[in-house]
Parts: structure tokens; sequence; C-alpha cells
């Protein structure tokens, strides 16, 4: 990036790039039944479906868990474009608060619902990926 702006400067500009931190970047299935026992939660909570997205962030964490917890992350959010997040005034609907509130628990309901399914559990327990692993140990997605 660095070198890319340094060609677009004129000569008159003095270009200084500082990284502060970096991280490695997180794509998660969204077949994962995991992941549409969220959207289902959502459907539910909302009376529309999630909207499936690739987005950038900045969640160095993100990548963390799902090298050592080898689960998928659902990253998620219950506002709306003019709620100036991280700002000086943001702000949250109530209808948002709430609604994500459901989400939330309908979400932890269908994870319960997934975990008691012997149809699921084999499912889970047969779908191993070779990248998930820590100290030769695999974990289960």
């Amino acid at each position: 990036m660095h070198a890319f702006l340094q060609r677009l400067a004129p000569p008159s500009v003095t270009l200084s790039v500082e990284v502060l931190s970096t991280s490695h970047p997180v794509l998660v299935d969204y077949r994962h039944p995991a992941v549409q026992a969220a959207s289902d939660a959502f459907t539910a909570a909302f009376d529309n479906p999630a909207t499936f997205t690739i987005d950038g962030g900045t969640l160095p964490i993100a990548a963390t868990f799902q090298t050592y917890l080898c689960a998928p992350l659902i990253i998620t959010g219950f506002g709306l474009p003019d709620d100036n997040l991280h700002a000086p005034n943001e702000k949250i609907a109530l209808p948002c608060l709430f609604g994500g509130s459901e989400m939330v628990a309908r979400y932890l309901a269908e994870l319960a619902a997934i975990a008691s399914s012997a149809a699921m559990a084999r499912a889970f327990s047969t779908t191993i990926k070779p990248s998930c692993s820590r100290n030769g140990v695999r974990g289960r997605t």
C-alpha cells in the first residue's frame, strides 16, 4: 500500500505511512449449520431474512477465534445505516435493540437444537478441516 500511495503522490508531497496493526482475514461458510441457525433466528426476530455479505472490518480477534476454537464465527449487527457507529453521537433504535436481543435468544435455542440432533451431531463430528488445527490436534467445525 505504501509503494502504491508513493507512486500516486506528486513530487511536492511527502508521504509517511505507519502500520499500527494487522490481522488475518476471516471467511465463514454461510452454508454451515451454525450460520444457518443464526439466519433462521434473524428471520424469526425481524420478520426478514438475514443478508449475507462479504465485508471488511477490523476484528483481529476473529481470525484467532477461528483458528483456535475451530468454529464458525457469527459476526452480525443490529443497527441502522444512520447509527453513527463508534461516533460520539452513536445510537441504536429500540426496535433494533429488542429485535437483536430476541435474535440472540432464538439463536442460542437453535444451537441447542442442533447440538441435540443426532444427525447434526454426526455431521459435526465428521466435518474436520485440516487447516483447523492447533498443536497437532484437529478441531471440529
